[in-house]
């Protein structure tokens, strides 16, 4: 039986494919990771990679557990799943990975980055692209929608000194009767990101998915986090998303779907939990990083709601 894995690799800041990039892909073992294949990513980042049971079949292991490594023209590893194995792969695996320009092109190579985890989860209303009304609607109707994602900050100092503050973003999507646990892909996150209407800062949450019957989607979820009148409306701000799902690759599609999302107050300290430093060589830089990452956000909240006129 044949078995494939494909995929693209993209540039986080541009979202252009990546070429020349060369992607192997492992069976996790307990002993020894067996290689199942490997490819080159065309003009495009595109690679595929085709393998038969031999090559990962052993005793008692009926389908293969599989991750892949990203390597550059210098075999620099600049990517890698491994710490996010798929466990028992099913006959096609696919992989959208997005890695930022510095990685890809050698620079900041050991830079200190940060990942945390976190879910959101309401209700929506098809055919419309009033957020209220998806939220009540729904609501009765029971449409429920939740959204379970990991943010990278894989260069915590270019992440905090660039305006636009993006991150990379995967996980799953619950929504409605498309499906359960349908896999993110070209996910990106925002934090602070300025919007030049009203002169408001904006989280924003975007990503791809497929339907389980392969129907894509494009998901773009907003945080307002301005304030209005009082300081108190901080809370609310940061744990609201209004979203639009829309038909399609882009939003030139119909929209499916609008809702309300929410992160319970109460999850923080799930959050908190999930933190976790990238490349950090000791404690001291470990504590720092999550030093300058917490400075950073409680300096952006205060600029918003303490300083304001």
């Amino acid at each position: 039986m044949s078995f494939k894995i494909t995929g693209v690799i993209r540039e986080l800041e541009s979202n252009d494919g990546v070429p020349d990039l060369k992607i192997r892909a492992f069976d996790k073992d307990i002993a020894f990771d067996d290689i199942l294949g490997s490819a080159v990513t065309d003009s495009n980042g595109n690679f595929d990679i085709t393998y038969e049971e031999r090559n990962f079949r052993q005793l008692f292991e009926g389908k293969p557990d599989i991750y892949i490594t990203v390597s550059a023209k210098d075999d620099r590893t600049i990517y890698t799943t491994e710490k996010e194995v798929r466990l028992e792969a099913g006959k096609t695996e696919h992989f959208d990975i997005r890695i930022p320009k510095s990685i890809i092109e050698g620079e900041y190579t050991n830079a200190v980055g940060i990942r945390f985890s976190r879910s959101m989860s309401g209700f929506f209303l098809e055919n419309t692209d009033d957020f209220q009304q998806g939220l009540k609607v729904g609501g009765k109707r029971r449409n429920r929608i939740q959204i379970r994602c990991r943010v990278t900050i894989s260069d915590l100092d270019r992440f905090i000194n660039e305006p636009d503050h993006p991150a990379q973003m995967d996980g799953q999507i619950d929504f409605g009767d498309l499906g359960k646990n349908l896999r993110m892909q070209n996910g990106v996150f925002n934090l602070f990101k300025i919007d030049p209407i009203g002169s408001k800062r904006k989280a924003i949450y975007r990503f791809h998915f497929d339907s389980k019957s392969g129907q894509p989607y494009l998901f773009i979820g907003e945080k307002e986090i301005h304030r209005d009148q009082s300081s108190t409306e901080m809370l609310k701000d940061m744990t609201t998303l209004y979203t639009r799902i829309h038909h399609g690759d882009s939003q030139a599609g119909g929209i499916s779907g609008s809702g309300i999302l929410s992160f319970q107050a109460k999850a923080f300290p799930e959050v908190f939990g999930s933190l976790e430093v990238l490349n950090a060589s000791n404690n001291l830089e470990r504590i720092g990083a999550i030093s300058m990452f917490y400075g950073f956000v409680y300096k952006e909240l205060e600029h918003i709601y303490l300083n304001f006129l």
